[in-house]
């Protein structure tokens, strides 16, 4: 079950201007360069599209040579993250609290490792052309970040145990959310 969720339905539909940051359920997104497994560091493109087949409700995440970054640090006592994506071709980008991971998920999925202190485990569906899956993250998860060439994320799910925010004036609002 989900605590927490960025879903990317709040998002609007089309180009993402990734120099701004995101945020949705107290969790933000940020977008960072992105390693293209051979020696080149690429800061491409972002766009919020139509679920595809495989993940997604409404609305996507595309990734085309960009990571998006998400950080859980208003969490408290993140324990497990998980979220759906799409791999139309070429290698991925995996960050967990800092440590990355420069591979494809097609030869990583079906056993746990660790990176950045939490698990990781993949699932993998192979179609013609395409695979899609879940990422599972056991452990303490303040941030991660992950990205690809045609590459589609969705549906973060976050296990925490709350939010965490200092309110001052006690009107229950967070400080940092007051206006």
């Amino acid at each position: 079950s989900c605590d927490f969720t960025f879903t990317h339905e709040y998002m609007t539909a089309g180009p993402v201007n990734t120099g701004l940051t995101y945020t949705e359920d107290h969790m933000d997104l940020s977008f960072a360069s992105f390693d293209d497994g051979a020696g080149g560091t690429l800061f491409g493109s972002a766009s919020v599209d139509f679920a595809i087949s495989g993940i997604g409700d409404a609305q996507v995440l595309q990734l085309s040579n960009i990571n998006a970054v998400y950080d859980l640090s208003n969490l408290i006592d993140v324990t497990r993250v998980t979220f759906e994506y799409f791999d139309g071709a070429g290698i991925e980008n995996l960050s967990v609290n800092g440590a990355a991971l420069v591979d494809e998920f097609g030869a990583l999925y079906g056993s746990t490792f660790s990176l950045g202190g939490a698990d990781v485990f993949i699932t993998r569906v192979s179609a013609s052309g395409y695979d899609y899956g879940e990422v599972i993250l056991t452990g303490n998860v303040q941030s991660f970040a992950v990205g690809g060439q045609q590459f589609y994320v969705d549906n973060v799910c976050v296990s925490a145990e709350g939010v965490d925010c200092t309110d001052t004036d006690q009107d229950g609002v967070c400080d940092g959310n007051e206006v």
